[in-house]
């Protein structure tokens, strides 16, 4: 019996783990640290949605005023387009009052996966085999 290959796509994105973003089944290290990797992780997890810096800003600097907070949210916001993965599927866009972050349906992510699975497996039908392996 010949072993299948399993499909690794380009990029994909892994919430349950310690890296984000992952090449060819590879963990890819961006080299972002403390807030700045924070404010990726959160812009990720809200991927699809639009956020007001002011929001994001008090979230994750929430002791300062709020124009040294504007001020200290541009450099992490500026790394993190610089550092992210050159991807069709992977975008960040940012205004002067807000940041959001798409990735596309081409782009695998572990959290979209399970919802799928869960969706499957909790159909008025009950659960089918392949939705329960999977």
């Amino acid at each position: 019996m010949v072993p299948t290959m399993e499909f690794v796509p380009a990029l994909s994105v892994t919430f349950f783990g310690s890296t984000l973003f992952h090449s060819g089944g590879e963990p890819l290290e961006m080299g972002l640290k403390d807030t700045t990797l924070e404010l990726l992780w959160y812009l990720a997890a809200n991927a699809g949605h639009t956020v007001r810096r002011e929001c994001v800003a008090d979230r994750f600097w929430q002791n300062s005023t709020g124009a040294r907070q504007r001020s200290t949210l541009n450099p992490p916001v500026w790394r993190i387009g610089k550092k992210l993965p050159k991807h069709p599927g992977l975008r960040i866009a940012a205004t002067d009052t807000t940041l959001c972050m798409t990735i596309d349906h081409s782009v695998p992510v572990d959290t979209r996966e399970l919802c799928a699975a869960v969706r499957d497996a909790c159909e008025p039908k009950r659960m089918r085999p392949q939705a329960a392996s999977r």
